[in-house]
Formats: C-alpha cells, sequence, structure tokens
C-alpha cells in the first residue's frame, strides 16, 4: 500500500492548489468543465479561506501530489433547514482509490468539524454510501435530481 498524508488546503503550494482545481475539474466535468456551471479555481480559494468554513483538505503522496480532496461547506444539496455543516467535493484520483484516502479525508473533516459547536456533519452521496457507513454516517433521506437518486446521510458530532 502507498503512503499519504492529509493537510489543510490551507498549506498547499500554487502547484498543489492547482493539482487540486485539476483534480475537480476531471471528476465533475459536467459542473467544472468548460460548459459547466462550476468554476473549480473560485471553489478551491474559497476552502482556503480564513473562515471556518467553508473548509478544505487535501490527500498527498509521498511526493507531495495531490491524490484527492474534500471539504466541509455550511450548505449543499438536499440540506434542509438547521443542517448547517456539510461534507462535499470528496475525490480522490482513480489510480490511488481503495487505499483508505477517501476514509482518511472525510475522518480529518469530521475531526474539524467536531470543534465547530455543530451537533451533527451531513452528506449527499450518490456513490459512496458504504465508504460512509463504514464511518458511522446514516441515511437520513433520499433526494434525487436529473441524475438519479442521492443518499443524504448524517453523522453526530458528539455521542
Amino acid at each position: 500500500m502507498r503512503r499519504f498524508g492529509v493537510v489543510s488546503l490551507d498549506d498547499l503550494t500554487p502547484q498543489q492548489t492547482r493539482q487540486v482545481v485539476d483534480l475537480m475539474i476531471a471528476g465533475w466535468p459536467d459542473h467544472y468543465g468548460p460548459s459547466g456551471a462550476g468554476d473549480a479555481e473560485v471553489a478551491v480559494a474559497a476552502r482556503q479561506g480564513i473562515d471556518p468554513i467553508p473548509q478544505g483538505v487535501a490527500a498527498l503522496s509521498e511526493s507531495g501530489a495531490v491524490i484527492g480532496t474534500a471539504a466541509l461547506a455550511a450548505r449543499s444539496f438536499g440540506a434542509e433547514q438547521g443542517e448547517d455543516l456539510w461534507c462535499i467535493g470528496l475525490i480522490v484520483d482513480p489510480k490511488w482509490r481503495g487505499q483508505g484516502i477517501a476514509s482518511a479525508l472525510v475522518v480529518a473533516l469530521t475531526a474539524y468539524a467536531s470543534t465547530l459547536q455543530q451537533s451533527h456533519v451531513y452528506t449527499t452521496t450518490q456513490a459512496a454510501e458504504g465508504l460512509f457507513r463504514r464511518l458511522g454516517w446514516k441515511v437520513i433521506r433520499e433526494v434525487a435530481d436529473e441524475s438519479g437518486p442521492w443518499q443524504v446521510m448524517a453523522k453526530p458530532l458528539f455521542p
């Protein structure tokens, strides 16, 4: 198994920040690509800000290459009133999947989230329900958009 570490997006070099942007564009071309509504550079810059939310993390290989990212945000698709802390944008480079990187990113964000005086952290997923369940998250409802059904999941931050 290859080694990696998880760091705040605030600690990245400009080259690593560009790698996060490129990973997001490659992972979600319909949203961040040339015809998409999103701007990956703006999203990453927001996750590097001085405010507690949004806040992002990246997984780095031993060589310092960005191999995954995720963030906490105040809102996301599927949010309802009172759900104010969301794990968003979880992506791992396909060559690095299956090595615990996504779990490490979510665990790092959950640890940070526990410092923010919120009772729960939420996520919306189509593809990572099993990962989140293994980390103690529970499905609380299902929502849908043009791409199909999504599971809204929650994890309590305090026992």
